[in-house]
């Protein structure tokens, strides 16, 4: 399959976290999606787009996480 993430460097981990079934690993894939999105944003300058996926990846695992 090819790799078809805009985002690979962080959009793994977001789709890790998202697909997660056992609550327990969630939960540390959550962790491990805000690590890797924090990375991305301190790394370097996102263009607007990557920023846009940023924050609406970032609600989505606030939402996750509760």
């Amino acid at each position: 399959m090819p790799n078809t993430l805009r985002y690979p460097v962080w959009q793994g981990h977001y789709l890790a976290a998202m697909l997660e079934m056992n609550s327990r690993m969630m939960k540390a894939r959550i962790v491990d999606a805000q690590d890797a999105i924090r990375s991305r944003m301190i790394g370097s300058e996102a263009e607007p787009e990557e920023r846009q996926a940023i924050s609406d990846a970032l609600q989505a695992l606030r939402f996750l996480s509760r």
